[in-house]
C-alpha cells in the first residue's frame, strides 16, 4: 500500500456537524425577510458549496437580483457569526481519529468552502488540542472547491506530492476536488450526502466510522 504522509479534511459534514447552526441562522434571516424557511434535511443538501451558493439555493429564484443576493448573504454572514457554536459538535470518534493521526506523525490540514473568516474561530473552538499544517476556508479572489487551486497551495506548503495525501470529505464537491488534484479520495458515510453520491463522484473508499481512516496510515 502507498504510504500516505498527510490528510486534508473537509470541515462541515466531515469533522463537524454544523448543519443545525447553519439552518437556524439562515432561517432567521429568511423569516426576517418574509421568505420561506427550510428543513434540516434541505440544508444538508445546500451545504458544501459555500455560503453564497447556499443563499442562492435557500431563496426564491425569482428574487435573484445581484442586490438581493448580496443583502441576504451579508445578513446570513452576520447571523451565523453569532451562532457558530450553539449546536455544532464534532462527530463521534473524530477526537480519537485526530489523536491517532498525530501519534503516527501524519500531517493534517483542513480545506473548507466555509467563509475563511470563520475558520480560525471554529478550529480553535473545537480542535485546539491538535496541530494543523494549514487551514483554508473560502477566500476572496481564490477559487473554491471543487477547483483544486487551494489543494495545490496546501501541497506546496506541506512539501508533499498529490500521491502522498489523502483527502477526506462528505460531499460530491469533496470527491471532485480530491480527484481533480490527484489525491486519494475518501468519502465519509456520516456526513451530509448519501453513499451513492460519493461513489458516483469518484470516492476511492467510503468509511462508516472515523477510526477506519487510520488503516490507511498503518
Amino acid at each position: 500500500m502507498k504510504k500516505f504522509k498527510a490528510v486534508i479534511f473537509d470541515l462541515d459534514g466531515t469533522l463537524l456537524d454544523t448543519v443545525e447552526d447553519i439552518a437556524v441562522s439562515v432561517n432567521k434571516v429568511l423569516t426576517e425577510n418574509n421568505l420561506p424557511c427550510h428543513t434540516l434535511d434541505d440544508y444538508r443538501l445546500f451545504v458544501g458549496r459555500g455560503i453564497a451558493k447556499l443563499v442562492e439555493q435557500a431563496t426564491p429564484r425569482e428574487k435573484h437580483t445581484e442586490s438581493f443576493l448580496k443583502k441576504i448573504y451579508s445578513e446570513v454572514i452576520n447571523e451565523y457569526a453569532k451562532n457558530l457554536d450553539r449546536y455544532t459538535k464534532p462527530y463521534q470518534g473524530i477526537d480519537e481519529l485526530l489523536d491517532g493521526l498525530t501519534s503516527k506523525n501524519i500531517k493534517m490540514a483542513i480545506l473548507s468552502n466555509k467563509a475563511h473568516e470563520f475558520m480560525a474561530d471554529v478550529v480553535n473552538s473545537y480542535f485546539k488540542n491538535w496541530s494543523f499544517e494549514v487551514v483554508f476556508g473560502a477566500r476572496k479572489n481564490v477559487p473554491t472547491k471543487p477547483n483544486p487551486y487551494s489543494v495545490f497551495e496546501m501541497l506546496q506548503i506541506m512539501q508533499l506530492s498529490p500521491s502522498e495525501v489523502v483527502y477526506v470529505g462528505d460531499t460530491e464537491i469533496d470527491m471532485q476536488t480530491a480527484n481533480a488534484a490527484g489525491l486519494y479520495s475518501v468519502g465519509v458515510a456520516w456526513g451530509f450526502r448519501k453513499r451513492d453520491v460519493l461513489v458516483n463522484n469518484g470516492a476511492k473508499l467510503i468509511v462508516d466510522y472515523p477510526h477506519e481512516l487510520l488503516k490507511l496510515f498503518s
